[in-house]
């Protein structure tokens, strides 16, 4: 299903920009340590951590940066981990281990707001839980323009393609037998009530989705 928009009003400033791009999408096959250096970063650059397991919690193990936990616990017979922090000023290296005892997939991404301070506010607006594909149940959400939507879905089990709702810009995805999750985003440019319905993938089982909401403060 395509994107529902309810505009409040009619006129739009020039909008701020939202810069969006995949820094890991991780595995066990991949190391569970990483250093990425600070030329790939601006300050305040904001960086979202998304883990997934088939039978236990994920996580971080240790972070350069300071991390808030968003969601870490069991949904739908998945378990899964969302954290973020910021890029300090001047800009350092990110280095991160992920717990790979307890890890089978994940993304990390790195968001710039243009014009951005150090602070954001990231909050759950949506969880949606199904037994076949990764759906965000066409859910409306208010959003203010300058705000960016982070749609985030887990699929249990199963090796599976991510593919984005309509009305949304995929980021990564990353996916093993034990599972896969779907990282996707949208700018928001005028104030409006907005949602989105289905991924697209290649296989099918129980299933978790989030809207998160992702604001400057």
């Amino acid at each position: 299903m395509g994107i529902h928009q309810a505009l409040i009003g009619g006129y739009s400033s020039s909008p701020v920009n939202w810069e969006v791009s995949n820094l890991v999408a991780w595995t066990p096959d991949n190391n569970n340590s990483y250093l990425v250096p600070s030329s790939n970063f601006a300050a305040n650059d904001l960086i979202v951590f998304a883990f997934g397991d088939d039978t236990d919690t994920p996580g971080l193990t240790s972070s350069s940066i300071t991390t808030t936990e968003l969601v870490r616990g069991e949904n739908n017979s998945i378990g899964v981990a969302i954290y973020y922090g910021v890029i300090s000023d001047p800009p350092s290296n990110l280095s991160f281990e992920i717990d790979d005892n307890n890890t089978d997939y994940g993304v990390v991404m790195r968001f710039r707001r243009s014009g951005s301070t150090s602070s954001y506010n990231l909050s759950v607006e949506a969880t949606n839980t199904t037994s076949n594909t990764p759906s965000h149940n066409n859910t409306s959400i208010a959003f203010d323009e300058d705000d960016l939507a982070l749609l985030l879905a887990f699929l249990d089990d199963d090796f599976t393609t991510m593919g984005a709702p309509t009305g949304s810009t995929k980021i990564s995805e990353s996916s093993t037998s034990k599972g896969a999750v779907g990282a996707a985003y949208k700018q928001i440019d005028i104030d409006g009530n907005y949602s989105w319905g289905s991924w697209t993938t290649t296989d099918t089982d129980d299933t978790v989705a989030y809207v998160i909401k992702i604001q400057e403060v």
